[in-house]
């Protein structure tokens, strides 16, 4: 199709716009998303990308629409979070291959449901644009909701409200109603952008007054309503010491004998001196066989907790595994006045 034609297209979608254009604008939109989310985190493209989604899918077939809700999904995911394939790849003992193949099940997965969404917004365009828009936020933070508890496969990455969260006025939102409170305000703005472009029958300016209030509003907000938040002063301070051990997939029964100087550093940097007292003594996952269950390191840690009275300390034990080939993450509290106990992680891990 000739460039000058496209064009045309940038200015009106209509029953008219070859499918091909909508899919491109779709990727686009997926793709530009993705920056509010990695490089210098501009958080203005979730305020107007999803817009530029639902635009696309107005007057067009409900195929089409699913269509362009998997591919601003799928290349959303490849842009956003690409870091995937290079884990599994570097840590989880697969080839490049094989940790690109995973991405691109985990795209495809967002795809599906991103897809499905778009089908409902088309479905309800056909009986009014402002309908579309007015369900779009609902049906968005109902697909996110979706994704993060999926079976298996959750995955509660870059919702739409994370951007807006760095923001500490609006941050206040998700006291009341959590990450999904945001991410319903941002869609709700992005979808009252489309109506502003799409909807029919009502003057240019008049249609963009109430967009412009909108606009103006979160903006105040945004830079005035920081001010009027009170500062809360700490009143607990916890240390976190990691040191970077080789990563091994099984451990020799010698191991803590042959990290002897590794080990001593961390007890060093555990009970160094500091500006305040330390509440909590963090050593966060590490590729070691930190766990009280063994011995060699419960004898360590209890002898540099009688050195430091005051700390606490918090260590992950090794993945347990059930019958039912889950493995659960465990964290063990160590304190020299009461006796160790263990809780299970958030992250829980299936190992086939």
């Amino acid at each position: 199709m000739p460039v000058r034609k496209w064009a045309s297209h940038l200015r009106y979608f209509g029953a008219e716009t070859p499918t091909a254009f909508r899919i491109v604008c779709a990727a686009v939109s997926g793709a530009a998303l993705s920056l509010s989310y990695t490089g210098f985190y501009f958080s203005i493209y979730s305020w107007l990308c999803v817009g530029i989604l639902l635009v696309v899918l107005f007057d067009a077939r409900p195929r089409v629409a699913f269509a362009c809700g998997f591919t601003h999904a799928f290349f959303f995911v490849l842009t956003s979070v690409p870091w995937i394939a290079t884990v599994l790849a570097v840590h989880g003992g697969l080839s490049r291959v094989g940790g690109w193949a995973i991405l691109l099940l985990i795209a495809a997965a967002w795809g599906a449901l991103t897809g499905g969404f778009a089908w409902c917004v088309q479905r309800l365009s056909q009986r009014s644009v402002l309908l579309a828009c007015a369900g779009a936020p609902f049906l968005w933070v109902a697909w996110e909701f979706a994704r993060a508890h999926l079976p298996e496969i959750g995955f509660p990455w870059n919702l739409l409200g994370y951007p807006a969260s760095s923001n500490l006025a609006l941050l206040q939102l998700a006291k009341i109603t959590g990450i999904y409170g945001l991410s319903f305000l941002v869609a709700a703005f992005n979808a009252l952008l489309a109506w502003t472009s799409v909807a029919p029958g009502r003057n240019a300016n008049r249609r963009a007054l109430p967009l412009a209030v909108a606009a103006a509003l979160i903006l105040l907000i945004a830079f005035v309503g920081p001010r009027f938040v009170p500062p809360a002063p700490a009143q607990h301070y916890a240390r976190a010491v990691q040191v970077n051990f080789p990563e091994a997939m099984e451990y020799r029964p010698d191991w803590f004998q042959a990290h002897l100087s590794d080990l001593d550093e961390i007890e060093r940097l555990s009970l160094a001196p500091s500006n305040h007292d330390d509440d909590l003594l963090l050593w966060p996952e590490v590729p070691a066989p930190f766990s009280f269950e063994d011995s060699q390191f419960a004898r360590r840690a209890s002898s540099s907790g009688s050195r430091s009275s005051n700390q606490a300390r918090l260590a992950r034990t090794p993945p347990r595994t059930t019958a039912s080939s889950y493995s659960t993450r465990m964290a063990k509290m160590f304190s020299p006045t009461t006796k160790s106990t263990s809780s299970p992680l958030a992250s829980t891990n299936r190992f086939p």
